[in-house]
């Protein structure tokens, strides 16, 4: 009888510990990332923001992004964005990735030049970024009407949101920052 006792006190006991184990588990799961940006100057063209130029010893045309990022942590786990970057694409095809600037002016930018972004719980943490990509690399499909951000999730699943639709591809221009900070939305 004690023994049956003991059995019993030591089941509810363990099945008590499991169901704890998992709800603080799922508590630490719920939450969410998201991510803000925040279109700026230029820091290489101070009167620019973002859009089409030309090099001016080059001729070569250039587009640029400078963004700032602000990416949100809601869960109460430590969260990592991998390589965060710019998609040009075309009817919702991508085209080509914008490469990714880690220095501009001799200072480091994003995170010590790296794309990449460690997020601990329940934080907020601002990147400055800068994307940028020469007409010539897109070999041939130069066009495109819409800019997505795009990153990979600590499950290594790629997410994508809409940024900016481009109008006038290709035409020199220099577009408007924004006023505040907008959420990117898938």
């Amino acid at each position: 009888m004690e023994v049956t006792l003991i059995l019993i006190g030591a089941g509810i006991s363990f099945c008590s510990s499991v169901g704890i184990l998992l709800l603080t588990r799922f508590i630490q799961q719920s939450g969410k990332v998201k991510v803000y940006s925040k279109i700026v100057y230029n820091k290489i063209l101070s009167n620019m923001t973002w859009g089409f130029r030309v090099n001016e010893q080059s001729g070569k045309m250039f587009f640029d992004i400078p963004v700032w990022i602000e990416i949100l942590n809601t869960t109460d786990k430590t969260q990592v964005i991998r390589d965060f970057h710019m998609l040009l694409c075309q009817d919702g095809k991508a085209l080509k990735k914008m490469t990714q600037i880690n220095r501009v002016n001799e200072e480091v930018i994003s995170n010590n030049g790296a794309y990449s972004f460690v997020l601990p719980p329940r934080s907020i943490q601002k990147f400055e970024c800068y994307f940028s990509i020469e007409r010539t690399e897109l070999h041939g499909n130069e066009k495109f009407d819409e800019v997505k951000a795009s990153y990979f999730n600590c499950k290594d699943k790629q997410c994508f949101f809409h940024f900016k639709d481009v109008d006038n591809c290709w035409e020199i221009s220099s577009n408007k920052i924004d006023g505040d900070w907008i959420l990117l939305k898938k």
